[in-house]
C-alpha cells in the first residue's frame, strides 16, 4: 500500500494578477502589500472570527473551511478599491455576506481595529439570523460597529449627551432610514 502526502501551499497566486494566501478560515487575495501585512490581517481575521461569534453566542455547526472559506480581497489603495471594486466613495469595506466575501484596503489607520471587524461583523450576522431575515439598518449597522473596540469607548456618554439635547433619533425614524452608495459618510 502507498502512502500518498498531499501538501496544500499557504501561499499561492491565482487568477486576474491577485496573490492568494490560505488561513484556516479565510482565503486572502492581495495585489501589492508586504507578505507580514497579509499575515497580519489573517491572524487579525481569525481572531476576530472567534469573537464575534463568541460576541453573538453563534454556537458555530457549519465552519469556513476549505471551499467554505470567507474570502478578503485587498486591493492596492484607495483608488484602485474604489475604482475596481465600484465602490462608494466614502467606503473603507465592503461586505458580501451571502458570498463570505470583504472587499478592502489596507489603510494607515482602523484597518485592523476598525474596517476588518466591522466587515467579518456583517457577514457573520447575516449567517447567524439568517439572509433573508429582514432587520432595520440600525440594528444590522449597530452589530458591525459593536465589533469596532474603539467604537465603544465613550459611547454611553454620547448617548446620555443626544439624549439631554433632543438630538437623538427615535427608532421609528431611525427605523427608516437607507444606506445607498450614495448617502453621504
Amino acid at each position: 500500500m502507498a502512502l500518498v502526502v498531499l501538501s496544500f501551499a499557504s501561499k499561492g497566486f491565482c487568477e486576474e494578477g491577485w496573490k492568494e494566501y490560505r488561513g484556516v478560515h479565510f482565503l486572502i487575495y492581495y495585489k501589492d502589500a508586504p507578505e507580514d501585512f497579509i499575515k497580519t490581517v489573517e491572524q487579525s481575521a481569525e481572531n476576530y472570527y472567534q469573537e464575534i461569534t463568541d460576541n453573538l453566542g453563534f454556537s458555530r455547526s457549519n465552519i469556513w473551511s476549505w471551499d467554505e472559506r470567507a474570502k478578503i480581497y485587498i486591493y492596492k489603495d484607495y483608488q484602485d478599491y474604489v475604482d475596481s471594486a465600484r465602490t462608494a466613495k466614502w467606503s473603507h469595506g465592503v461586505a458580501s455576506a451571502r458570498k463570505k466575501m470583504i472587499r478592502t484596503f489596507p489603510t494607515m489607520h482602523g484597518f485592523f481595529d476598525s474596517t476588518l471587524p466591522h466587515e467579518l461583523g456583517h457577514i457573520i450576522f447575516r449567517e447567524f439570523i439568517g439572509f433573508h431575515a429582514r432587520v432595520p439598518l440600525w440594528l444590522e449597522e449597530g452589530v458591525a460597529m459593536y465589533q469596532e473596540k474603539a467604537k465603544r469607548w465613550g459611547v454611553n456618554n454620547l448617548v446620555k449627551k443626544a439624549i439631554e439635547d433632543g438630538t437623538f433619533i427615535p427608532l421609528d425614524r431611525l427605523s427608516k432610514v437607507e444606506l445607498s452608495s450614495n448617502s453621504p459618510k
